[in-house]
C-alpha cells in the first residue's frame, strides 16, 4: 500500500518544521525504504509510519513540550477538569482541555497538535484562567 496523503503532509511538515536539508531528507527515505527511494512520496505505507514515528520520537523539543502539556494538566485537574478512571483514580479530563483549546486558543486545535513554538502562548493563556479561577475561590 502507497503512503497516504496524511502521511506525506506529516513527514513533510516535521521536515519543514525543523530545518532538515534535502540531502538529508533523501537519507532518512532511503534508510527507511532499505534504498528503494529518495522521496517520501515513493514510501510504502508502513515505511512512512516507521519515518513518522522516528521523526515524532526523535524530537529535539520532546521534553519541553511534554513539561508545557503537563502544566496544563496539571492547572485542569486543580480546576476540577479530570475524570475518574477505571481504577478509581483521577486522571485529567484530556478532552476538556481539547475542547477549551479549540474554542479559546491561539490556533483553535486540540492540545497534541501544538508544535513546540505555539505551546508557550496556549500555556500562558491557560495560566491566565487558571489564575482568574484561583481569585474566585
Amino acid at each position: 500500500m502507497n503512503i497516504s496523503k496524511q502521511q506525506l503532509v506529516c513527514i513533510n511538515t516535521i521536515i519543514s518544521k525543523r530545518n532538515i536539508a534535502k540531502e538529508d531528507k533523501e537519507v532518512m527515505v532511503q534508510g527507511f525504504s532499505a534504498g528503494r527511494a529518495t522521496s517520501s512520496k515513493d514510501l510504502t505505507f508502513d515505511e512512512a509510519a516507521e519515518m513518522i514515528k522516528h521523526l515524532k520520537d526523535n524530537d529535539p523539543h520532546k521534553d519541553s513540550i511534554e513539561k508545557m502539556k503537563g502544566k496544563m494538566m496539571y492547572y485542569a485537574r486543580e480546576m476540577g477538569w479530570y475524570k475518574i478512571n477505571g481504577k478509581g483514580k483521577q486522571v485529567c479530563d484530556v478532552q476538556a482541555i481539547d475542547n477549551w483549546c479549540m474554542k479559546f486558543g491561539s490556533v483553535k486545535r486540540k492540545l497534541d497538535s501544538y508544535t513546540f513554538e505555539e505551546l508557550p502562548t496556549i500555556l500562558t493563556q491557560f495560566q491566565f484562567v487558571y489564575k482568574d479561577y484561583l481569585k474566585r475561590i
